[in-house]
């Protein structure tokens, strides 16, 4: 770990003058990411030797123990530790290789019908492509962004909506690594709204939307568009406010409106519904929580959003959240994916739509909250009688 904070100035040079991740940082960054993933094998493996205890309390004459509890339990008198530490490092190694495969994997798309009552007929099947935390920079570049535009223009969307936290760092470091998102087509234009991450690292806001417009694609400030309307259709609004930790503003976006016409709004927190379902938007889409990116860190980003994943019904609006195109820091994902997700806009009511399923990204959010209290509850009750503990423990066998 020192050595990566010793020699991560000179990567973060090189990336200046790079399209493309810098294989000291990709490492750097993954490396301490799968940190997370070595301490959660531990603690897994300490709460099975807890439950190997618990099981075995109280059977201390070896002759009462059935074949496969002597078989399970073969080392539990000797050679206790070596065993503990290699089924830990196995379950590092095989999180490591799920969470790299899911992180680096090709974003699976992900379709979604969602019911508006006040959708006009013209519009009914309309589908919308939502791309979101891209997080162009040290370790997402050029090529693999070309990529991802490659896979958004097969689908042949009738628009496309950019969701923000496009770019860690300034537009004149990276501004190069984005231009392919200038290549994407779609019949009634592309619309771009920024996330918290393009005001980090030396970034700002609207030099992000600016570089956007230089590609031909359209950036909402707090302001809205009138996409898909012809003299056969009324089509909808489009609505974009700025990142929920500068200036977002719904009030701002719906200003001179039609408000008979259907309201979509693009925001990059989830948790601006707390303004836009007062204000009657009909659907709002957003990205920001990567699902949680890395089990159990649910636990912390869960509570933290009016909605986390997947779709759902607030009042009388619709809210769908992303989990993002990529991951942000490390890119290991553990609970989570990386997906795009094509919206498929119905002019029915909305007590017509099936039932809603709940997103694994949130199921993965309830299961973290017990594990992280019973781990750090084993902690405090366990820590400071180690000694006296590991004696009882073997008395049990």
């Amino acid at each position: 770990v020192l050595a990566l904070l010793a020699f991560s100035p000179l990567a973060l040079v090189e990336t200046l003058f790079s399209e493309e991740p810098v294989p000291f940082m990709v490492f750097g960054y993954n490396f301490l990411g799968s940190l997370i993933l070595l301490v959660l094998s531990c603690c897994l493996v300490d709460l099975i030797d807890l439950g190997k205890g618990v099981v075995l309390l109280g059977r201390a004459d070896p002759d009462k123990r059935s074949p496969w509890t002597q078989f399970f339990f073969l080392s539990a008198k000797r050679n206790l530790t070596q065993t503990k530490a290699g089924l830990a490092l196995f379950t590092y190694v095989l999180m490591l290789a799920v969470t790299l495969t899911l992180s680096y994997g090709t974003p699976e798309l992900q379709e979604v019908e969602i019911f508006i009552d006040r959708l006009p007929d013209c519009m009914d099947g309309y589908r919308v492509l939502f791309i979101s935390d891209v997080h162009a920079g040290p370790l997402v570049g050029r090529a693999e962004i070309t990529r991802l535009v490659a896979q958004a223009n097969q689908i042949d969307p009738d628009a496309v909506f950019l969701g923000g936290d496009f770019a860690d760092g300034p537009v004149r470091n990276i501004g190069g690594i984005v231009s392919p998102f200038g290549d994407l087509t779609a019949p009634d234009g592309v619309y771009y709204v920024v996330g918290n991450h393009e005001y980090l690292h030396g970034g700002s806001g609207p030099e992000w939307m600016a570089r956007f417009a230089e590609l031909g694609v359209t950036p909402l400030y707090n302001t809205h568009a009138r996409v898909a309307e012809s003299a056969n259709c009324t089509g909808i609004d489009v609505l974009g406010v700025d990142d929920l930790s500068q200036n977002a503003s719904v009030a701002g976006a719906m200003i001179g409106r039609d408000l008979d016409r259907v309201a979509v709004l693009l925001a990059h927190q989830p948790s601006v519904s707390r303004e836009s379902v007062d204000l009657g938007v009909d659907l709002q889409i957003s990205g920001h929580t990567h699902g949680g990116q890395i089990w159990p860190m649910h636990a912390l980003s869960l509570p933290l959003n009016t909605h986390f994943a997947g779709l759902a019904r607030d009042g009388d609006s619709w809210v769908y959240v992303s989990t993002g195109a990529f991951g942000w820091g490390p890119r290991t994902r553990l609970g989570c994916r990386n997906n795009i997700d094509l919206l498929v806009l119905r002019a029915s009511p909305a007590e017509s739509a099936p039932e809603l399923s709940v997103a694994p990204s949130i199921v993965w959010g309830w299961f973290s909250f017990p594990f992280v209290i019973v781990t750090l509850g084993l902690c405090v009750a366990c820590g400071p009688n180690r000694r006296r503990n590991a004696k009882l423990h073997a008395s049990a066998y």
